[in-house]
């Protein structure tokens, strides 16, 4: 299970989903295999939504562009692994305004715990209780309405529930008073001596 927040980015544009979302709801119906992951990868490759390299069928690449709509409810997988769009994935595909507005809607309410996690790489700790990006909203409020990705890297991956919050934003703050900290960058694997601990001990 994972100890820090874990969402694929295949892009980090809430467009380029929105456009990837489009092409993909050509596919709804039909079942989900590596041939057809090829092909949508090649259709949203010729669409200029990602880059058209050499990708093997095995690769994640292109499965990473379906995984993330499919993250935020856009679609599933029914019991015969076929594609189905939910009620917010129609009016994403849809396009416009109110794709984005409903993007949105979709990012604010993704949680840990979330049922779209169907892989052992997706399954959260069970102690994550909480909606990632609106504590991020929320935090970026309490450390002076702007924060770094690398004070999210440091500070905020692994932070399980709301509660937290006023402790993250008070370190955030006094690790601003010490820029020439030297922290490593996060590891896929929480190391107990790694960014945060290096911290820790230098307050």
């Amino acid at each position: 299970t994972n100890t820090l927040w874990n969402i694929t980015r295949a892009t980090r544009q809430i467009q380029s989903c929105i456009s990837a979302t489009k092409i993909l709801k050509k596919f709804e119906g039909r079942e989900w295999t590596r041939d057809v992951q090829e092909e949508f990868g090649k259709a949203i490759a010729d669409a200029g939504i990602k880059s058209d390299g050499i990708t093997r069928k095995d690769s994640g690449g292109n499965r990473t562009w379906a995984v993330l709509p499919k993250t935020f409810g856009i679609w599933y997988k029914d019991d015969n692994n076929c594609v189905v769009f939910t009620p917010a994935g129609n009016i994403v595909a849809d396009g416009g305004k109110e794709a984005i507005k409903m993007m949105e809607r979709q990012i604010l309410t993704f949680q840990f715990p979330n049922r779209t996690a169907d892989t052992a790489q997706q399954i959260m700790d069970p102690s994550f209780k909480i909606f990632p990006h609106r504590f991020l909203v929320k935090l970026m409020l309490e450390v002076k309405n702007h924060i770094t990705v690398e004070e999210i890297q440091f500070f905020a991956l692994n932070v399980r529930t709301d509660a937290e919050l006023s402790a993250v934003a008070k370190k955030i703050l006094d690790y601003r008073k010490k820029p020439s900290i030297d922290i490593p960058r996060h590891q896929k694997e929480n190391d107990p001596e790694g960014a945060y601990q290096v911290y820790e001990k230098s307050i």
